[in-house]
């Protein structure tokens, strides 16, 4: 509803992974994560433009050291933008 209220809000869509593959491999389906869900909102009717990225593991929540902490790295992150003056890349890391 938010969405439908401000369709002049950018939606940018961030796949993550864990570290288990190639850098390459992982790029890829963090790539079709954040492209999934890009698709699943604007196929429901969103008119909001819709952008999608993939961060490989570039940017881990935590550790990668356990199954728990590799499942919570695999992810996709929504941010929404007023302007695309706003946007960052979210895959830089901090």
């Amino acid at each position: 509803e938010v969405l439908k209220k401000y369709p002049n809000t950018l939606i940018q869509i961030v796949g993550h992974t864990d570290n288990r593959g190639t850098y390459e491999y992982n790029q890829v389906l963090s790539e079709k994560r954040a492209e999934n869900v890009g698709n699943t909102i604007y196929n429901s009717g969103i008119k909001n433009q819709v952008f999608s990225k993939g961060c490989s593991f570039n940017k881990p929540l935590v550790e990668n050291n356990s199954q728990d902490n590799m499942s919570l790295n695999r992810r996709v992150e929504i941010y929404l933008y007023a302007k695309s003056e706003l946007v960052v890349d979210p895959c830089l890391k901090n």
